[in-house]
């Protein structure tokens, strides 16, 4: 019988401070995900992205930083006259270069 009233002592307490432990909760878990994300770039040696403030991409003869070999370079640039994009063709490779070059050239 005692051990029946700690119980449901406990439960309610619990209870009571539901809205509280949720809070904590998610609050842990986003402590958690910023950790995760600081070791994953540590680990990789990640690089903080430099972001203009213009919305305009001009690349100028580039290639993929992490290619080598004969590679064709990229002439590329989007913002003044045009804010999209569509790569069409076959499938051997080159849209993912370009896109990938596009997102690793500092």
């Amino acid at each position: 019988m005692l051990e029946y009233q700690i119980l449901t002592t406990l439960t309610g307490l619990i209870n009571e401070n539901m809205q509280v432990i949720n809070i904590n909760i998610e609050l842990i878990a986003q402590y958690d995900i910023i950790s995760v994300r600081a070791r994953f770039c540590k680990a990789i040696d990640g690089l903080e992205p430099k972001i203009n403030d213009h919305g305009k991409i001009k690349l100028v003869s580039c290639k993929h930083p992490l290619l080598s070999g004969d590679i064709v370079p990229l002439d590329f640039e989007i913002g003044d006259d045009y804010r999209s994009l569509v790569i069409t063709g076959p499938n051997v490779g080159g849209k993912t270069i370009v896109l990938k070059t596009i997102g690793l050239v500092p």
